[in-house]
């Protein structure tokens, strides 16, 4: 049984062991190629096959026209070369909305973070791809514009707690908060769009986690006091809508996803945010949708260039 004092709600990634679930499986780095991944999966019954992702993070310099000139992911060189391989060929491909300065094109460089997804594919091997995309910042003259409020700064904080009844369960996931922010820089509003699980169950159990860890967070967040934007393009809107990643694990514990790390992947229902975007346009995420956000930042919608090119898998 895992003790409660060694449990703790992080805002950086931590999977968990469990007690009543089924089991989690950890697989190795990313400096194993997918092929691998399939064989620790061949384990589990075929009616467990797991979908495994990674998560990464870089920057992408975009030609005037929106074409990628050059991109740059950390921890490339520990990547397989198929996985190497099909990120170059998907992102040299890539069209981006044309970033503007003064009304007129110009090249720029846009932060991205990424999930990839390794699917099974039926024959015990895996299918690798990119899931989703998140991209901030778009500045000229090659180097992101991050402060004019793409990111808040957090000025008070309520303490997020593991619930004890997740911590018995051996409940993990990420919960994606949508936070509604007013100039005051007080939660307006707050819901929960998706929770990503690490831990497989039954579907009830399943459902039961995601409720519990988003409503734990929420009460947590609505709590929060952000250090709005006072100059730039951000500044002076009568609200700012962001996703806020949140994510649970047990501590002391071997299984623990480290950045350049599989993890098993369970993703959550979507549920749509109703609130408008404050400029009348309508609300701009980018592609694939929230879970290629690091956990531990507030992003904002619409908070950088806007994709063309559709996500493909493989």
């Amino acid at each position: 049984m895992i003790e409660p004092r060694y449990a703790r709600a992080a805002l950086q990634g931590r999977e968990a062991g469990m007690k009543a679930w089924g089991t989690m499986i950890v697989v190795a780095s990313a400096l194993l190629a997918v092929a691998f991944i399939a064989g620790a999966a061949d384990t589990q019954p075929k009616r467990e096959q797991a979908q495994f992702s990674i998560l990464l993070k870089g920057t992408v310099d975009i030609d005037a026209d929106g074409s990628v000139d050059h991109y740059s992911i950390e921890g490339m060189n520990k990547l397989a070369p198929s996985i190497a391989g099909m990120l170059d060929k998907q992102v040299m491909q890539w069209k981006f909305e044309p970033v503007l300065a003064d009304g007129k094109p110009v090249a720029a460089q846009t932060y991205i973070s990424m999930r990839l997804l390794a699917t099974p594919n039926g024959d015990g091997n895996y299918a690798a791809g990119i899931q989703s995309v998140w991209f901030s910042g778009g500045g000229k003259n090659g180097r992101p514009d991050v402060e004019s409020g793409n990111r808040f700064g957090i000025r008070q904080k309520a303490a997020l707690r593991y619930p004890k009844e997740a911590i018995d369960s051996g409940m993990a996931g990420t919960v994606y908060a949508a936070l509604k922010i007013g100039p005051d820089g007080l939660v307006m509003d707050a819901m929960v769009e998706q929770v990503n699980l690490t831990i497989s169950g039954t579907d009830v159990e399943m459902a039961k986690a995601r409720r519990i860890l988003g409503n734990n967070t929420l009460a947590s967040l609505r709590k929060w006091i952000f250090d709005v934007p006072t100059q730039g393009d951000q500044a002076g809107k009568p609200y700012w809508i962001g996703i806020l990643p949140v994510h649970y694990g047990i501590a002391g514990t071997e299984a623990r996803a480290k950045y350049g790390e599989w993890e098993k992947y369970i993703p959550g229902p979507h549920t749509e945010v109703p609130w408008a975007d404050p400029d009348g346009g309508p609300r701009q995420v980018n592609a694939g949708g929230v879970d290629a956000l690091p956990a531990g930042e507030l992003t904002l919608d619409s908070s950088g260039p806007r994709l063309l090119t559709p996500l493909t898998q493989g």
